[in-house]
């Protein structure tokens, strides 16, 4: 394995030494030193764990949040490793969709500007403001409700009933019966935690997939369930491409994210969705507080299914259009 001195190290990373210095004080990195002259010494996995705290810093996250995400407690080299390049492709596709927005305002700017008698500078700043609030959406997605804490003991949580996931496993259930889902066709369970949706659904003989924010639940949830493909991620930037799946679903997901998130999360459910894809959503929500799906009420056919037993509990059953 290469070994590099921190003048190295800053060099191959385009940073100062003063910058490394600076996250090692807060305790984010830690090195070996040389037992002759005490020089710190770096090797390749110190070298992705510093990318990836400069690409998430660059992403805005704080110092707070990144000793959260970058929590790598009973972890070896090699686990954490791999926990850090998915770390890394998460905001790969975080930036991409911010990259695809980029292009689609300035789209939309150069068509205003064939129009004449038409300002621009309105324009240009209502769409700057949006894109700017969608990227700090998409940068918030650290595990803020500490997940991580939950997940070993959250199968017996939820068979055992719990007030923060009424009617689990009614709604689980119903959520596979609205989908229908066929055999050989592709899900996403967005938001899969320990895995308790998609093996439902993969039941039917789908093939499901699962994206989660929590590493730790993707853990739990990858040794219950080898075979099902897991990627690191959020409702806000989905790690995969646009038209991907016949279906998607998001159980007690929803309700957990702010109101001006939970159409930015529609938008994303319907980018990975094939045309005429179907999707399920079930949150803990009222029924008036499903208003974040009206934008997309001229354009969708939207199902509302309150889940029996529980009336704060909704399913909301549509499909993409074609």
């Amino acid at each position: 394995m290469n070994i590099f001195h921190i003048t190295e190290a800053a060099h191959r990373l385009g940073v100062s030494t003063r910058t490394i210095r600076f996250y090692e004080e807060k305790g984010l990195l830690t090195f070996t030193k040389d037992p002759v002259n005490g020089y710190r010494l770096f090797n390749e996995h110190d070298l992705l764990r510093l990318e990836t705290i400069l690409v998430l810093r660059e992403a805005g996250l704080s110092i707070p949040d990144l000793r959260n995400v970058l929590e790598t407690h009973g972890m070896g080299r090699q686990e954490e490793s791999l926990y850090l390049l998915e770390l890394q492709r998460s905001l790969l596709y975080a930036r991409r969709l911010d990259l695809d927005s980029q292009i689609r305002m300035n789209e939309e700017l150069i068509r205003s500007f064939s129009h004449e008698g038409i300002s621009l500078t309105p324009l240009l700043h209502h769409q700057a403001g949006d894109l700017r609030k969608q990227r700090e959406l998409r940068s918030s997605w650290a595990d803020h409700y500490r997940f991580d804490l939950q997940a070993e003991g959250f199968d017996a949580l939820v068979t055992e009933g719990s007030a923060q996931y009424p009617g689990y496993g009614d709604a689980i259930r119903l959520m596979a019966q609205l989908l229908d889902p066929k055999p050989g066709e592709s899900g996403l369970d967005i938001g899969t935690g320990t895995g308790n949706l998609a093996e439902s659904i993969s039941r039917h003989g789908a093939v499901m997939k699962g994206i989660d924010q929590s590493r730790r639940m993707l853990q739990v949830c990858r040794r219950k369930f080898p075979m099902m493909e897991t990627k690191l991620g959020n409702a806000l930037a989905i790690p995969y491409d646009a038209g991907t799946f016949d279906f998607a679903a998001s159980g007690y997901v929803f309700h957990l994210l702010a109101p001006e998130e939970r159409s930015q999360a529609l938008s994303e459910l319907l980018r990975v969705l094939k045309p005429g894809g179907r999707f399920a959503i079930c949150a803990l929500l009222p029924e008036e507080a499903w208003s974040f799906a009206a934008a997309a009420l001229d354009r969708l056919q939207l199902q509302l299914h309150p889940l029996p037993g529980h009336s704060q509990v909704h399913v909301l059953v549509a499909a993409k259009p074609c």
